[in-house]
Protein backbone atom coordinates (compact mmCIF):
# COMPACT_ATOMS: atom_id res chain seq x y z
CA UNK A 1 0.00 0.00 0.00
CA UNK A 2 1.84 3.20 -0.95
CA UNK A 3 -0.97 5.80 -1.82
CA UNK A 4 -2.46 7.74 0.65
CA UNK A 5 -5.58 6.65 0.30
CA UNK A 6 -4.79 3.45 0.41
CA UNK A 7 -3.65 3.64 4.30
CA UNK A 8 -6.92 4.27 5.30
CA UNK A 9 -8.12 1.21 3.18
CA UNK A 10 -8.53 -0.73 6.33
CA UNK A 11 -10.38 1.38 8.15
CA UNK A 12 -12.77 2.25 5.47
CA UNK A 13 -13.70 -1.42 4.93
CA UNK A 14 -14.28 -2.15 8.70
CA UNK A 15 -16.70 0.80 8.33
CA UNK A 16 -18.34 -0.77 5.65
CA UNK A 17 -18.81 -4.19 6.87
CA UNK A 18 -19.86 -2.87 10.09
CA UNK A 19 -22.83 -0.93 8.87
CA UNK A 20 -23.72 -3.20 5.85
CA UNK A 21 -26.99 -4.74 6.45
CA UNK A 22 -25.17 -8.35 4.60
CA UNK A 23 -22.86 -8.49 7.33
CA UNK A 24 -23.34 -6.15 10.28
CA UNK A 25 -20.19 -7.32 12.21
CA UNK A 26 -18.59 -4.98 14.55
CA UNK A 27 -15.27 -7.34 15.78
CA UNK A 28 -13.40 -7.85 12.58
CA UNK A 29 -10.39 -7.21 11.92
CA UNK A 30 -9.08 -5.79 8.97
CA UNK A 31 -6.09 -5.23 7.21
CA UNK A 32 -3.96 -4.91 4.43
CA UNK A 33 -0.31 -5.91 3.34
CA UNK A 34 1.10 -5.37 -0.01
CA UNK A 35 -1.08 -7.80 -2.32
CA UNK A 36 -4.16 -8.27 0.42
CA UNK A 37 -6.67 -7.30 2.06
CA UNK A 38 -7.16 -9.41 5.67
CA UNK A 39 -10.21 -9.76 7.07
CA UNK A 40 -10.11 -12.07 10.43
CA UNK A 41 -12.61 -12.71 13.29
CA UNK A 42 -16.24 -15.06 13.77
CA UNK A 43 -19.32 -14.71 12.39
CA UNK A 44 -22.56 -16.70 12.75
CA UNK A 45 -22.97 -18.26 9.33
CA UNK A 46 -21.16 -19.15 5.96
CA UNK A 47 -23.64 -16.44 3.95
CA UNK A 48 -22.20 -13.49 6.09
CA UNK A 49 -18.82 -15.10 5.93
CA UNK A 50 -19.60 -15.08 2.15
CA UNK A 51 -21.10 -11.47 2.33
CA UNK A 52 -17.69 -10.34 3.64
CA UNK A 53 -16.01 -11.26 0.55
CA UNK A 54 -18.95 -9.43 -1.78
CA UNK A 55 -18.98 -6.16 -0.08
CA UNK A 56 -14.71 -5.87 0.00
CA UNK A 57 -14.59 -6.78 -3.67
CA UNK A 58 -17.10 -3.92 -4.20
CA UNK A 59 -15.38 -1.40 -2.48
CA UNK A 60 -11.70 -2.99 -3.11
CA UNK A 61 -11.46 -4.61 -6.64
CA UNK A 62 -8.61 -5.27 -7.94
CA UNK A 63 -6.97 -6.59 -4.11
CA UNK A 64 -6.67 -9.77 -2.85
CA UNK A 65 -8.79 -10.95 -0.44
CA UNK A 66 -7.55 -12.97 2.40
CA UNK A 67 -10.69 -13.96 4.40
CA UNK A 68 -9.91 -15.52 7.76
CA UNK A 69 -12.87 -15.34 9.19
CA UNK A 70 -14.72 -18.25 11.13
CA UNK A 71 -18.21 -19.95 11.09
CA UNK A 72 -19.11 -20.47 14.57
CA UNK A 73 -22.22 -21.97 15.08
CA UNK A 74 -23.66 -20.76 18.70
CA UNK A 75 -25.99 -23.70 20.26
CA UNK A 76 -28.17 -22.40 22.61
CA UNK A 77 -27.52 -22.47 26.20
CA UNK A 78 -28.46 -25.64 27.47
CA UNK A 79 -29.05 -24.02 31.18
CA UNK A 80 -31.87 -21.55 30.01
CA UNK A 81 -35.32 -22.53 30.49
CA UNK A 82 -37.93 -21.12 27.95
CA UNK A 83 -40.64 -19.58 30.12
CA UNK A 84 -43.49 -19.49 28.46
Amino acid sequence: MTSPDERYLPEHLHEALLADERVGEQDLQVWADAHCIHVAGSVPTQARRDAIVRVVEELAPGWEICNEVEVVHLAADPDVEDVP
